[in-house]
C-alpha cells in the first residue's frame, strides 16, 4: 500500500522541526495570507491536493480556502486550554476535523501516513476457502456460499474448527483490520487465532493475535499491526463447549487506525449476524440535493463511484454490500435493511435536507439497492442503470439462461426467500415488487437505462413501467443494444448525464 501523504501547514511559521514525521509525509508550509490562492492552485495542479490541512491555531484566512479543504483532513493540533470561535468550531465540524493536544501530538503524527492514506482495499477469505476438522463435528452442511454450518460437541479445551487455507501477506508497516460473520450458541465459545509467519520460512512464526473479545463486541477491532518485517498471515478459528457455529466470510482490509473503515471517513454498521453495509458520506457544498449511491456488485471490498460522484460536486452518501462474494443486493434481515435506512436518514437530517432535495441512484446491483428503498424516502429522482428488480428470475437464470454466469444470485436468492425451489423464485420476485407497489411516487422521477438483451433480468425495465403506469409518473428510459454487461462504459455516461440534467433543470446547480 503506498502510505505517501501531503501535509499542508499553514501558520505564520514553519514548525515542521517540532515534530517527529514518519519519511511518507511530504510537508508543504504556507502563511496564512496566502490561504486565497490555495484552491486555484490546487485547480490548476500546481499544488497536489492534501490528504492533511494542519493548523495549530484559529486562522481567520482558513475560510478563504475552505472549498480546498477535503473532509475528514482537517486537523488542528493545538493547546487544550485556548479558546476557539464559534465559527472555527463549526468549520472544524463541517469538515468533520479532529482537535488534538500537543502534547499528544508527536504520538499521533507517527502513524498519520496510515490515518490519512488516500488508497482503500479489502476483500475475504470465503467459507469456500475453508477446511473443517471433523474431529468434533456431529453435523456439517454449507448454506450454498454464504456460511457453513456445524453443530457438535467441542470439549472443555481450545481445538481448531475452521482453518482458512490461504495466508494474506502482510508487508512492514500495513495494519490490517479483520472482520468475521458468524453466529453462534451461547454455549459455544470461539476464538479467532492468526499467526503471522516470516516471509521465506516454511513455519517461523514472528506473532500470534488472539481475537475472543473482539469477536463478542462489534464495537471493537481485530487490527494487525505490523511486526517490523515482511510475513504471511495464517487463520484459524477454535471452539469449545457444546452446540452450533454458522460461519461465513473472514473479511481483512488495510486498516485507517479508527479514521475509517476502508476509507478515511468510512463508516460500517451491521446486523446480529455480523452482516455489513459500509458508507461513506462527502458534504460537499452542503447544498441541495443529496446523492445516494449504491455500489454495483465487487469482489474487491471498497467504495465504488466516488470520483464520479465527487464531480458532480453536491453532497453524496456512497453505499456498499460487502456481503456474499461481491455483495447481497441490500437486502436482508429487518434489522440490516433498517440499517441502511437510518444512514440515508440521518444524512439527510445532517444536511437538513427533505426527501424532495433527495437522489436514490445505482448501477446493475446498486439499483437494486436504489430502487427498494425508494419507497421508504420518496426521492425527488431514482436514476438507475441496468436495473435488477426480479431477484427470483434472476437466480432462474442461472439455469435456463446463463448457466455458471452470476452463481451468487442463488444465494441472493436463499438469503431472502429461503430456498431457490420455484416458490422461493416467485417470493424473491414478489418481495421487491410487494414493497415497491405500496409506494406512493406521485412526487418522484424515473430515469432508467436499460439493456435490451440483458441476460440478468430480462423483464426487469418492463416490469418496473408496468408497476408505474398506473400512476401519473414521469420516467425516462434508454434503451441500449446488448446483454447486461455488454455495454457498461455507455450506461455510466448517460448515468452521469441524467445527474447533469437533473441538477441543471432542478437544483439551479451547473456542472459541465
Amino acid at each position: 500500500m503506498d502510505y505517501n501523504i501531503n501535509l499542508l501547514h499553514i501558520g505564520l511559521l514553519d514548525t515542521k522541526a517540532k515534530y517527529v514525521l514518519p519519511p511518507q509525509v511530504n510537508w508543504h508550509h504556507i502563511s496564512p495570507s496566502e490561504c486565497a490562492e490555495i484552491p486555484e492552485l490546487i485547480k490548476n495542479r500546481e499544488l497536489p491536493s492534501f490528504e492533511v490541512v494542519l493548523l495549530e491555531e484559529e486562522i481567520s484566512e482558513i475560510y478563504e480556502m475552505e472549498s480546498a479543504i477535503e473532509p475528514y483532513s482537517l486537523i488542528l493540533c493545538h493547546n487544550k486550554d485556548s479558546n476557539l470561535s464559534f465559527e472555527f468550531v463549526n468549520l472544524i465540524g463541517r469538515k468533520m476535523g479532529v482537535v488534538i493536544d500537543d502534547a499528544m501530538a508527536n504520538e499521533f503524527f507517527r502513524r498519520l501516513p496510515q490515518r490519512f492514506f488516500g488508497g482503500q482495499y479489502g476483500a475475504k477469505l470465503h467459507t469456500f476457502d475453508a477446511d473443517i476438522s471433523r474431529r468434533f463435528v456431529n453435523e456439517i452442511y454449507f448454506d450454498g456460499n454464504r456460511s457453513v454450518c456445524m453443530e457438535g460437541d467441542f470439549g472443555n479445551n481450545w481445538s481448531s474448527l475452521v482453518t482458512w487455507r490461504y495466508n494474506v501477506p502482510l508487508d512492514k508497516g500495513e495494519p490490517l483490520e479483520l472482520w468475521l460473520e458468524y453466529t453462534k450458541d451461547e454455549a459455544v465459545d470461539i476464538r479467532l487465532v492468526v499467526r503471522s509467519i516470516v516471509s521465506g520460512s516454511l513455519d517461523e512464526v514472528a506473532f500470534t493475535w488472539i481475537f475472543e473479545d473482539e469477536l463478542k463486541n462489534p464495537d471493537e477491532t481485530m487490527l494487525l499491526e505490523d511486526s517490523g518485517m515482511k510475513t504471511v498471515l495464517a487463520f484459524s478459528l477454535q471452539v469449545r463447549g457444546k452446540g452450533r457455529i454458522n460461519v461465513g466470510n473472514l473479511h481483512f482490509r488495510y486498516s485507517h487506525l479508527g479514521f475509517g473503515v476502508l476509507k478515511t471517513g468510512g463508516d460500517k454498521r451491521q446486523d446480529a449476524s455480523k452482516e455489513e453495509i459500509i458508507s461513506y458520506f462527502d458534504p460537499m457544498d452542503r447544498k441541495p440535493p443529496l446523492c445516494v449511491y449504491f455500489s454495483g456488485y465487487r469482489t474487491a471490498e471498497g467504495f465504488e463511484g466516488y470520483y464520479m460522484m465527487k464531480a458532480l460536486g453536491a453532497p453524496f452518501l456512497l453505499l456498499g454490500d460487502p456481503r456474499l462474494e461481491g455483495g447481497a443486493f441490500y437486502m436482508g434481515s429487518k434489522e440490516y435493511e433498517e440499517q441502511i435506512k437510518d444512514i440515508i436518514r440521518s444524512t439527510l437530517d445532517k444536511l437538513g435536507f427533505t426527501n424532495q432535495q433527495l437522489v436514490l441512484s445505482g448501477i446493475s446491483m446498486g439499483s437494486t439497492g436504489a430502487l427498494y428503498y425508494s419507497p421508504d424516502f420518496l426521492p425527488y429522482q431514482v436514476i438507475v442503470g441496468k436495473p435488477l428488480a426480479n431477484l427470483g428470475s434472476i437466480a432462474y437464470n442461472e439455469k435456463y439462461h446463463r448457466p455458471g454466469g452470476f452463481p451468487t444470485s442463488l444465494d441472493v436468492l436463499k438469503g431472502i426467500a429461503g430456498g431457490i425451489g420455484p416458490a422461493q423464485i416467485k417470493e424473491g420476485n414478489d418481495i421487491f415488487w410487494d414493497k415497491f407497489d405500496s409506494a406512493d411516487f406521485s412526487n418522484t422521477r424515473f430515469a432508467i437505462s436499460y439493456m435490451r438483451e440483458d441476460d440478468y433480468d430480462l423483464t426487469g425495465y418492463e416490469d418496473l413501467v408496468n408497476h408505474l403506469s398506473s400512476k401519473e409518473i414521469t420516467i425516462y428510459g434508454k434503451g441500449m443494444t446488448g446483454r447486461h454487461n455488454d455495454n457498461t462504459a455507455g450506461v455510466v455516461e448517460w448515468f452521469r448525464s441524467r445527474y447533469v440534467r437533473v441538477f441543471k433543470d432542478s437544483f439551479n446547480r451547473d456542472i459541465t
